[in-house]
């Protein structure tokens, strides 16, 4: 079956498309999750908080293959993964902080770890969100209802008082 049949389907809530869509995806959302250490519990119920996701956001989904759609599934599924490392970890006290996806964590993990126990905690969050979560400033504005011009001055600074603890 062509896969934007099976999409329109499911966006006519037909329930057997909905099973189907899950049963074709769900591995690919496990193995996403699985390199980024989630338990197997963790793993299932973040698929699950993904294809609720899913459910909300199908009138946004614009595209017309099966790829475009698994480009975009593992998208809201990663924003699911990264909302629960924020819920449920210590940043600057964490061990999850060496297992962070991004390769800039990965590779300085102790250095990033010990800066920021030196910041304060709004500005813990502020490099969280830029550097390991990659948001914009722009949604970063809208989430913590300041201007974006204001948030990347204060990570510029937040930038230039890291570089003069290194030297």
């Amino acid at each position: 079956m062509e896969f934007m049949e099976l999409w329109h389907r499911f966006l006519a809530l037909e329930p057997q498309a909905s099973g189907e869509l899950y049963d074709k995806f769900q591995p690919r959302l496990h193995r996403l999750l699985s390199k980024l250490r989630f338990s197997s519990e963790q793993k299932e119920d973040l698929s699950q908080q993904t294809w609720l996701k899913v459910m909300e956001a199908s009138t946004q989904f614009r595209g017309q293959t099966e790829a475009e759609f698994a480009a975009w599934i593992l998208v809201l599924c990663r924003h699911s993964a990264m909302d629960q490392f924020r819920k449920k970890t210590e940043w600057a006290h964490s061990d999850k902080l060496d297992e962070l996806p991004h390769p800039q964590a990965q590779m300085h993990a102790g250095q990033w770890r010990e800066w920021i126990k030196m910041l304060a905690e709004d500005e813990q969050q502020l490099v969280v969100d830029v550097v390991f979560m990659e948001k914009s400033f722009e949604e970063l504005s809208n989430e913590w209802n300041q201007p974006s011009s204001r948030l990347r001055q204060r990570f510029h600074r937040l930038r230039k008082k890291l570089a003069g603890s290194l030297s």
